[in-house]
């Protein structure tokens, strides 16, 4: 697939930019804007596998024309935007190291909490996203799909929880931000 030409972003000051750079760094922008970013084919594939919507994939200029890239972008709505970035200004905004730059700003689901009746996991002040990304990837690995999360437990959606779960967020339904009682009440 060949892309149509679009305008090259080498501003740091483009809005689309600064919110980026904004949610992979603050937990409190993610809070604040419900949304967080996930980098790297491998985690675009992983959503795309569950049909998870993405609000905008960005791209360095020169992944273009990878051919992991191309094989992700044909598999986009063609509603989705596609901000193509320089190589330096991609480069500058990365939380990865080097690889295939493709990044995409997705939403946070926040799913309302009911009672659960089957198997799940709580994780009660588990405070390193680390920790968390290898819990929740390992309780999709035994099939366990529901998540409790308290307050004090770190961001099931963050970029590094993210990476460390390895795209197992969009196979569970993470309930974040609980209190022991709500638990107690709902299981």
């Amino acid at each position: 697939m060949v892309l149509n030409p679009t305008e090259l972003i080498t501003s740091d000051k483009n809005t689309t930019v600064k919110l980026v750079k904004a949610l992979l760094s603050q937990a409190r922008q993610r809070k604040k804007n419900g949304q967080t970013v996930i980098e790297g084919v491998h985690l675009i594939d992983a959503a795309l596998r569950s049909d998870y919507p993405f609000a905008q994939i960005l791209l360095s200029e020169s992944a273009r024309s990878h051919p992991e890239v191309q094989q992700v972008l044909t598999r986009l709505p063609t509603y989705t935007p596609i901000l193509t970035l320089s190589d330096a200004l991609y480069e500058s905004i990365r939380s990865l190291g080097t690889g295939i730059d493709i990044m995409a700003i997705i939403k946070v689901p926040t799913p309302s909490l009911s009672m659960i009746d089957e198997d799940c996991l709580i994780l009660n002040d588990v405070q390193d996203s680390g920790n968390v990304g290898t819990l929740l990837r390992t309780a999709a690995a035994v099939g366990i799909r529901n998540i409790l999360c308290t307050s004090a437990t770190a961001q099931a959606w963050s970029p590094k929880t993210l990476r460390a779960g390895m795209g197992a967020q969009f196979a569970l339904t993470i309930y974040e931000g609980l209190s022991t009682q709500d638990i107690l009440d709902h299981v």
